[in-house]
């Protein structure tokens, strides 16, 4: 059966990312990464509200203790967007003038894995140059980079059983996936779960579900597609009314409901007025709990 894609909120999003739905507050977090915006949606009430972080945004993911923790241009911070603050936590790439943070979620355990890429490539154009790192900052601040060269770091999801972490360079145009230690945040066995090479979009923002297939975005290509890392099947196909689909998060009382970000940044308004808004389908699997950061 073809999926509905309902309008949420109507947005001009240069760049809209990173989607994260807490259920504490019934609210959607979402970003505007070049508009440097921290969004977030009141569903109960139909309210939106922002605050201007002044640099670009990469992630931004609730915290167990309340506001986020966020990836920006110079490091990582703490973000209460409701009161409009902010504090610098820690800067893994100090004097890298030319990196800003990506995509970036947290694991089971709590810890905060964010990427890093080369600001040249903020419009999809540019060398393809891996000036990038995977980074995995622990709650106690502590931080180790677990890839390098890194072109354009993306999506992140874990399997139900925390044993397989899936990962996205999006020029490599691959769903890779590792062997993932819970306790030690170690990863091994690195090996390719999907070849994207043969269609149009570049892969870009996932989530998983409770059955271990990802919903993953084609920057674009006006696609999301719900994939089988352990077949590499896609088993459908859901168009949006914009070109560039970036990233989805799974929210809602049954967490049926998945939240999917857009953005306008290279689009023909003229054929695409919605791009850079928010958008939502129904799914017959729900997601998984969102992981906040820090110990609970």
């Amino acid at each position: 059966m073809k999926k509905s894609v309902e309008l949420v909120v109507k947005t001009e999003c240069q760049l809209g990312e990173g989607p994260s739905w807490d259920d504490r507050t019934n609210t959607l977090y979402f970003l505007d990464l070049i508009g440097n915006r921290i969004y977030y949606y009141d569903i109960a009430k139909d309210t939106l509200d922002f605050m201007d972080v002044g640099q670009n945004t990469g992630c931004a993911v609730p915290c167990e203790k309340g506001g986020l923790i966020a990836g920006l241009q110079n490091g990582v911070y703490y973000i209460d967007p409701h009161q409009k603050k902010m504090e610098l936590l820690v800067q893994p790439e100090r004097g890298i003038s030319g990196n800003r943070f990506n995509d970036g979620k947290c694991d089971a355990a709590g810890r905060l894995w964010a990427g890093t890429m080369s600001k040249t490539l903020d419009t999809g154009y540019g060398d393809y140059i891996p000036r990038g790192s995977l980074y995995c900052i622990d709650t106690d601040m502590s931080v180790s980079k677990r890839l390098s060269y890194v072109t354009i770091s993306n999506g992140l999801a874990w399997s139900k059983d925390n044993r397989t972490m899936y990962y996205i360079d999006t020029p490599t145009k691959k769903l890779t996936a590792f062997d993932f230690d819970l306790t030690t945040g170690a990863i091994t066995g690195r090996r390719t779960a999907i070849d994207f090479s043969k269609y149009s979009g570049q892969p870009d923002g996932m989530c998983i579900d409770s059955e271990d297939r990802l919903w993953i975005a084609f920057f674009g290509e006006s696609m999301l597609r719900y994939c089988d890392p352990q077949s590499g099947e896609v088993l459908e196909e859901v168009l949006f009314p914009v070109l560039n689909v970036t990233c989805a998060a799974f929210g809602g009382d049954d967490l049926k409901d998945l939240y999917v970000t857009t953005g306008n940044i290279d689009t023909p308004m003229d054929q695409y007025p919605l791009a850079g808004s928010v958008f939502k389908i129904r799914t017959e699997v729900p997601g998984m709990p969102l992981c906040r950061f820090g110990k609970k």
